[in-house]
């Protein structure tokens, strides 16, 4: 996949993008400005109680935001991207703002809510969404959990339509994605939001100022998963020992606590490993923080919290 975008692209479409302050945002952000797409904003969700509906946020090199050097604030400021925080329910200042800097596209990654089509009819080549998942299967607000829980292997990354129900909009670009044994979650989101950002650029691209379009996803295909709960971070008894360790690596760098069920109750899983290529019945406590405990095809050795 080419990676270059033409000067005609290049000066022909503008953006703004939505999303949040994590990395599946700030990688598309950065490699698109890097590769000379303008951004005519930048636009971050906020959960501020109160507040203005959008605020506009002022880049101070001398104080920054969050103290974070390569913060997506501060590659914003450095690069003259103005920012702006919006709060739900995403109406007329919101609008007005885009307005404002009349994007031909807008761009999402990561961005938590649904973006009406009075607004996204602002950009007159509506809204473009980046999604961690091979559409239409794993629609959600977190797929990357999902591959984990589900032991997926085949992946993907997708570039759709934004439309009036999530991730379910005519898909523009897709591109498979192998998760290999023990990758780490941030890994795997990092990699996914690269792709997707080569996604996004093979997208502008296309569009040079004419309608975008995609093909129509399967819906007897599609599926979607909300947040977990609780449950849902239990290691099941029938997967096997790989499965479990993929879990436990993969999850806990997105911010999620797996647990085991022991005798004793439920525990926090802070690591696993292999520790016996037999499964045999019952659980076996070493101490107070590591369990042994039997699988579909052999023993995994926990440590718990």
């Amino acid at each position: 996949m080419s990676n270059d975008v033409s000067s005609d692209a290049r000066r022909g479409i503008s953006i703004v993008v939505l999303g949040r302050r994590c990395p599946f945002t700030a990688l598309p952000f950065e490699r698109l400005l890097a590769t000379g797409v303008e951004i005519r904003a930048l636009i971050l969700s906020s959960t501020a109680p109160m507040g203005n509906a959008v605020r506009l946020r002022r880049y101070r090199p001398s104080i920054g935001f969050g103290n974070v050097p390569d913060s997506i604030e501060r590659t914003a400021g450095e690069h003259g991207v103005p920012l702006y925080e919006v709060r739900r329910p995403l109406g007329a200042q919101l609008r007005s703002v885009l307005e404002q800097h009349q994007p031909d596209l807008l761009v999402t990654a990561c961005f938590p809510w649904r973006i009406p089509a009075r607004i996204r009819e602002v950009a007159h080549l509506g809204g473009a969404n980046l999604h961690p998942s091979p559409l239409p299967q794993f629609r959600g607000p977190d797929p990357l959990f999902w591959a984990y829980r589900s032991g997926c292997r085949n992946w993907g990354t997708t570039v759709h339509m934004l439309g009036d129900a999530f991730d379910a909009g005519a898909i523009l670009a897709q591109s498979g994605l192998l998760i290999p044994d023990e990758m780490p979650g941030d890994e795997l989101e990092r990699q996914a939001a690269l792709l997707g950002s080569d996604l996004l650029l093979e997208v502008i691209s296309r569009a040079g100022g004419e309608a975008l379009h995609g093909s129509s996803q399967n819906e007897t295909e599609a599926s979607y998963q909300t947040w977990p709960n609780a449950d849902q971070l239990i290691v099941d008894h029938s997967w096997t020992v790989q499965h479990v360790i993929n879990f436990v690596i993969g999850v806990r760098p997105l911010g999620y606590e797996p647990l085991v069920d022991t005798a004793s109750g439920m525990r926090v899983v802070e690591s696993a490993r292999l520790a016996d290529r037999e499964a045999s019945g019952g659980e076996a406590w070493l101490d107070e923080q590591t369990v042994r405990m039997s699988f579909a095809d052999g023993v995994i050795e926990f440590s718990v919290a």
